[in-house]
């Protein structure tokens, strides 16, 4: 930052630490609000910023940095499309979040694009087309990893979780048991998917905490929960405790409601200190965008 300290990749790098690694997300949008000060017209960090907004809960914030980046007609990695379907999936408006969803696949086969759609068909009831979507990611990267009902690998362990997950609710009991055993073991090793700072992507918050609900044990679910709180992990936060079909099961639980409001009151203190910055001026002002 000393050296190049009007180079906005270094700004959204930072934020980037502070969001993903530490779940402070309140240093991750006063980073990325400088950097967007300095270039006022990027098509990365608005999305980025959108999110972690979301995360946050101020919904008039995220959705204004959406309309802001449609009016720029700019896409990031983190599309206004998917953006759109986040927004909707948060207020609970599941069929009007899965035809953004649809829209982002057919312009985008991107792990995270399958993620949101698979995950809405879900909530929709829809599971065959679910499955379909797991399939055309898994073919799509067959070069790279075998099939997860082959073998589960560091690579592939996401696709497992989410297709043990589809099977379950299909009814595909055994099917589903499989590949959850296989994930398990696959994390007590430690070698399943960490954070891709680089790529943006919902990558492995809280997966191991999906993988024991949905073979029922309660318990360990729970535990793992903890664990994940403990380590800061905070983005995305309510797709996989609010609404992914994964950890339904869990919600009804006293301990899983009371470590999800220890992570709503942790987003509404770190939105607090993001609205303290911008009175100050730590945080400037977002640029406005002409039409």
């Amino acid at each position: 930052l000393n050296l190049d300290p009007e180079n906005p990749r270094i700004y959204e790098s930072l934020g980037a630490i502070y969001g993903l690694s530490f779940g402070r997300l309140d240093e991750a949008i006063k980073w990325f609000a400088r950097g967007l000060q300095r270039d006022p017209s990027s098509a990365r960090l608005r999305p980025y910023m959108a999110a972690f907004y979301l995360d946050l809960g101020d919904i008039p914030t995220a959705r204004l940095l959406v309309e802001q980046q449609i009016d720029l007609a700019m896409q990031g990695q983190v599309s206004t499309e998917l953006l759109q379907s986040a927004l909707l999936m948060y207020a609970g408006q599941y069929e009007e979040a899965l035809k953004f969803a649809k829209e982002e696949w057919r312009q985008r086969h991107w792990g995270i694009s399958a993620y949101f759609l698979a995950t809405l068909y879900s909530l929709n009831n829809q599971y065959q087309p679910a499955l379909e979507i797991n399939d055309e990611r898994i073919a799509l990267l067959e070069a790279l990893a075998p099939h997860p009902e082959t073998e589960v690998t560091k690579a592939n362990f996401l696709r497992a979780v989410d297709r043990a997950g589809i099977l379950k609710s299909m009814g595909e009991i055994a099917r589903a048991q499989r590949l959850l055993n296989n994930c398990l073991e696959l994390a007590k090793t430690g070698q399943i998917a960490s954070d891709n700072i680089g790529t943006w992507v919902v990558r492995g918050r809280f997966r191991l905490v999906e993988v024991y609900a949905l073979l029922g044990d309660v318990e360990n679910a729970l535990l793992a929960l903890r664990k994940s709180i403990d380590e800061g992990k905070r983005t995305s936060w309510w797709i996989y405790l609010l609404h992914s079909p994964n950890t339904a099961s869990l919600r009804s639980e006293p301990q899983y409601q009371e470590m999800v409001e220890e992570i709503r009151a942790d987003m509404a203190a770190q939105l607090e200190n993001v609205r303290e910055m911008q009175r100050t001026g730590e945080i400037p002002p977002l640029p406005a965008v002409n039409h």
